[in-house]
């Protein structure tokens, strides 16, 4: 008996894209449902009983644990999630699968928000506030710093396997530029980084809906109505 493909709730932003570089890697199938967060669909009822942190990525497994459908938010979790099901890119066990934990714990309350913020203040914060981009530009330098040590020491993030850390921390490394930050400066975070972008399932998943993304944009930036929903009052609305 055919079962329904995995339903993926997804925009082209880094914490969407790991997702997708998962599935790619698995094979799995999937069905993207578009979730364009400049226009406010994050915020529809439907979306917010599947991630009532009204962010994306998030999926609805027909075949969930005990063939029970399952609904999942937060991209970590995700990933956690794939890994288990599919018996791929984690370690199950002993050392290798916590010292695996730890670094994507590591991207998910490091790499992810403060690189973010520091995009944030550079590029898209309406008032350049030197003490914000001074803070978040010295502290993505700092974690760039870390990855490096660690990618000293081995092929991979987590050890000398590809792992679904290597995929939640590759698509925020793709915006060093706009995060002030020059791979040059950071040779083994850059020796990984070109590994890691030639492989076929990571050039799919960065690709996903990616000319849905430049819709809303103007000047190479928000224009105003997605700027409100992504940075403004919209954003902070009690639901």
């Amino acid at each position: 008996m055919a079962v329904d493909p995995i339903r993926l709730y997804f925009w082209p932003t880094p914490n969407g894209q790991k997702v997708a570089i998962m599935f790619e890697e698995t094979g799995l199938p999937y069905e993207v449902v578009p979730v364009d967060i400049t226009a406010g669909d994050q915020f529809t009822d439907e979306f917010l009983r599947i991630s009532p942190n009204n962010k994306m990525p998030a999926i609805v497994d027909p075949d969930g644990p005990d063939g029970r459908e399952l609904a999942l938010f937060e991209s970590g979790a995700i990933l956690l999630y794939l890994a288990e099901k599919t018996g791929h890119f984690m370690p199950r066990s002993g050392h290798a699968h916590w010292h695996a934990m730890q670094w994507l714990m590591f991207q998910m309350g490091g790499i992810g928000p403060m690189l973010g913020q520091a995009h944030h203040f550079r590029n898209y914060a309406p008032e350049k506030l030197d003490y914000a981009i001074n803070r978040y530009t010295n502290e993505a330098a700092r974690l760039y710093g870390v990855l490096d040590r660690r990618l000293g020491e081995a092929e991979y993030i987590a050890g000398d396997e590809y792992s679904i850390v290597d995929m939640a921390t590759w698509p925020w490394i793709r915006s060093h530029a706009n995060q002030g930050q020059n791979l040059a400066d950071f040779p083994q975070v850059q020796r990984w980084f070109e590994a890691v972008a030639v492989r076929p399932a990571v050039q799919k998943g960065i690709e996903l809906l990616a000319d849905r993304r430049k819709q809303g944009r103007k000047d190479g930036g928000f224009d105003d109505k997605a700027r409100d929903i992504l940075f403004g009052n919209a954003q902070y609305q009690r639901r």
